[in-house]
């Protein structure tokens, strides 16, 4: 696999496979993030870093947010606007913006941020991930709230079995297995999907990291950790969580 595989995966990959997912909850995503930001909506300035299609950004902004999405992914944002158009209030919609998180063009406005389901750890280089990080806190007003999430590191070291997941989508079938390297601390994702007599297979893979590592990075920015959670119910955070969302406000 190349090394910048998710130049190409986010633009051609990503809608096929993941469209419609059954084990994707985006409204339990959102309530718990509904929890974390409390009413801090009501016309504030709200990044969603990484928003792919927007499956966030849409709802939040109904919320009364004034939501930023940024992606690097044309055909995601493309996706994301066709959605905005349909919204009946549109004076509401959430703004889209093409930019690599890493360098994003913005000014320390924001009140909150939110990076959901694993959009960190694409990058060979641990600085590069971290950067995404740095760039989020940097985005923020004093006192903002970044939430991040990202898939636990320790529950995959606990699980040296392959990952497998099948679903159905119309006449679609998909076969989802990842497999873990604990040595580098890396999961490769390969994607299958069977539509009659055709087979189209993808990969991706994500750098991992587990709680202590997350933390360092945010604490030596100047983050504060409000709280945890090992999923989206608000389940405790703990080592065979799946999840690991973390909420930090940003030094006053």
């Amino acid at each position: 696999m190349e090394n910048d595989w998710w130049k190409t995966f986010f633009d051609r990959d990503f809608l096929p496979f993941n469209k419609d997912r059954p084990y994707q909850d985006t409204e339990e995503e959102l309530n718990l993030l509904r929890f974390i930001l409390g009413e801090r909506g009501k016309g504030r300035l709200l990044l969603d870093a990484c928003c792919g299609p927007g499956r966030h950004a849409i709802p939040l902004s109904r919320d009364g947010w004034r939501v930023v999405g940024l992606d690097r992914s044309a055909p995601l944002l493309k996706t994301a606007l066709g959605q905005t158009f349909e919204e009946e209030d549109r004076a509401m919609a959430p703004s889209w913006v093409r930019a690599d998180l890493r360098c994003p063009p913005f000014r320390p406005a924001f009140r909150a941020a939110i990076s959901m389901w694993t959009s960190i750890g694409y990058f060979e280089q641990d600085s590069e991930n971290r950067r995404m990080i740095e760039a989020v806190y940097e985005s923020l007003r004093p006192g903002g709230v970044f939430v991040l999430d990202l898939a636990n590191r320790d529950c995959l070291l606990q699980r040296p079995d392959t990952l497998k997941n099948w679903w159905r989508r119309g006449d679609s079938f998909f076969l989802e297995e990842t497999k873990f390297d604990p040595t580098t601390s890396v999961a490769t994702t390969r994607n299958v999907m069977v539509t009659g007599n055709t087979t189209k297979e993808t990969a991706f893979r994500v750098r991992l990291y587990s709680l202590h590592e997350i933390t360092r990075f945010l604490l030596d920015l100047g983050f504060t950790i409000r709280e945890g959670y090992g999923g989206y119910g608000r389940q405790p955070l703990l080592l065979a969580s799946p999840r690991m969302i973390l909420a930090a406000e940003k030094a006053r």
